[in-house]
């Protein structure tokens, strides 16, 4: 497994490439590379999971792992491109843990605005 930021430009949002197999092995890397991120006082992150090519049970607690590091800093974890049914080599039982415990996006930019604030209500 190999993990890439995207973006990282010191705002409140970095996005991770993952691409590759996430099993217990290879995503052992994953927390640490998101404590790392909301050290630097970036508190949200986006996986972008597009270029994952299986996932087993063991690689799916490594990630909910490094979600929760995030939500002890105030931050979350969301998925970009996760897993659609068959196309990938995983179970149906990752597919459904990822669908039930992470909110998902088709883009890296939609996953970047949901992080965003609402806007402050205009004052008349």
């Amino acid at each position: 497994m190999r993990v890439d930021p995207l973006h990282d430009d010191g705002s409140h949002v970095a996005v991770l490439l993952v691409t590759g197999r996430m099993n217990g092995v290879e995503a052992k890397g994953l927390p640490a590379i998101v404590r790392d991120i909301v050290a630097k006082g970036i508190p949200n992150v986006a996986v972008n999971l597009g270029g994952v090519t299986a996932m087993t049970v063991a690689g799916l607690r490594h990630l909910i792992a490094a979600r929760l590091i995030a939500f002890q800093r105030g931050g979350d974890l969301k998925l970009v491109n996760p897993p659609q049914q068959e196309e990938q080599e995983m179970s149906e039982e990752v597919i459904l843990c990822l669908a039930v415990n992470f909110e998902s996006f088709a883009t890296n930019r939609a996953a970047i605005f949901s992080f965003e604030p609402p806007p402050a209500p205009l004052r008349v």
